[in-house]
């Protein structure tokens, strides 16, 4: 942890911005509070207002914060920088991944990494908005004013853990496809992940809304492979010809039998080279749909996928299961990062400028930093399963911030795991 910190602060210093009179960088503190108030999960903005008055010192040796902003002149400071230099930093974690050989095991098919991806939105309010809100009207005339991000992160069946990626701001107008804001956001981020990961080979996986000719020649274009979500609905040529080519043999079935759960069974049909609709009947595609089956409830769930892979009896149930891995960006990473302590939905925290982007911004560094501990350090392992749950975890972390004087990350992950004496409080006064 405390070599990650190192590196964001390094990073988070080539930032452009104003110093103080003595030299330090405004800026900087107010970007390393900001990340601190994430990695310590704050509840609250005011909470780390409150922070900065009592475990100054902490701060200082642990984060580097020299002098730490009220939270007014904190959001004052986020507000002005630009989302977009925060990439950098994404990358430099994602690189100390890679050299630690937490990567590799995510690997899933041929050397290929499941990339999952999916919108979450950074700001919502129905009262406040800023010139960059993007307007919802619901049926009964209301109007919702938002901000989203395009989110992604590595997911692998086999583990918890994700590797969240630099997201992707959506902004209101994106001339590049005729207004068409998430598409623009999707074509950018693939020309942004080719540029800086060229040789990472993925597979993406996302939901229905996904599977269309726009989204899959983006992908082709970038030399992506995929694995979608399908639904009759918005595909009925293609599952015509797949009950057709069912009634003349022509389609593959079989079942199986779960290795670990007797009473679950899986049944899958596939069929190789259909195009993918009416639209696009010369975008071909092959189609997987699988059924699972429990004994016990006599309960049956369905899906279906369109994969550029060829399908066969052999590989059929590892694309299932890394098509059914699309909800972790959901499950693992959104969720989390929407119970982590900061509520960006809070009015206060739009700004004029960049404000809930910047935020949205380090909280995933954050989570991201948490996520390569989790992968990479069998101490902050060790104090996680010491605590017995992540919430109790970063319960005990933000109380020995408070109460003692700390030199780093690992004197409190040391701390958690082989406890403290216990001393009377001297009260002052």
């Amino acid at each position: 942890m405390d070599v990650l910190l190192t590196a964001v602060r390094r990073g988070f210093d080539q930032i452009p911005g104003f110093s103080h009179r003595n030299g330090e960088s405004a800026l900087l503190d107010a970007l390393m509070s900001g990340l601190a108030m994430f990695i310590l999960k704050d509840p609250l903005l005011f909470a780390f207002d409150y922070r900065r008055q009592a475990d100054a010192s902490n701060l200082e040796r642990i984060f580097g914060i020299k002098q730490p902003q009220c939270a007014t002149h904190l959001l004052e400071l986020l507000d002005t920088v630009d989302p977009e230099l925060f990439r950098p930093l994404f990358h430099t974690i994602f690189s100390e991944i890679q050299r630690s050989k937490a990567l590799e095991p995510f690997a899933f098919y041929q050397g290929h990494y499941l990339l999952s991806m999916d919108g979450i939105s950074s700001f919502s309010s129905g009262k406040v908005r800023s010139a960059s809100c993007s307007v919802k009207t619901s049926p009964n005339g209301t109007e919702t004013y938002c901000q989203q991000v395009l989110g992604a992160a590595i997911v692998h069946p086999d583990f918890h853990e994700v590797i969240p990626l630099c997201p992707e701001v959506i902004p209101i107008h994106d001339v590049t496809i005729t207004n068409h804001t998430e598409r623009g956001a999707f074509q950018r981020f693939l020309a942004k992940l080719q540029e800086d990961q060229p040789q990472l080979k993925l597979i993406v996986v996302e939901d229905s809304l996904s599977s269309n000719g726009p989204r899959i020649r983006d992908l082709q274009k970038n030399n992506i492979r995929f694995i979608l979500d399908a639904k009759p609905g918005k595909h009925l040529l293609l599952f015509h010809l797949v009950e057709e080519a069912v009634k003349r043999n022509a389609a593959t079935i079989f079942s199986l039998s779960d290795p670990q759960d007797p009473c679950i069974s899986h049944t899958f049909r596939f069929l190789n080279g259909v195009p993918l609709n009416q639209i696009n009947r010369e975008l071909i595609v092959n189609y997987l749909g699988y059924e699972e089956h429990d004994a016990r409830t006599n309960h049956t769930r369905r899906f279906s996928w369109v994969t550029d892979f060829i399908i066969t009896r052999d590989n059929a149930f590892t694309f299932m299961r890394g098509g059914r891995t699309r909800w972790k960006i959901e499950s693992e990473t959104f969720n989390t990062l929407q119970n982590q302590g900061q509520h960006l939905e809070s009015s206060r925290e739009l700004g004029k400028e960049h404000l809930s982007e910047v935020l949205i911004m380090l909280m995933t560094l954050a989570f991201l930093i948490d996520q390569t501990q989790q992968l990479s350090s069998a101490q902050f392992r060790a104090a996680c399963q010491k605590a017995g749950s992540k919430s109790a975890f970063w319960g005990q972390q933000r109380s020995l911030f408070q109460c003692f004087e700390l030199d780093s990350m690992e004197m409190i992950y040391t701390t958690i795991i082989t406890g403290f004496r216990k001393i009377r409080p001297e009260i002052y006064g």
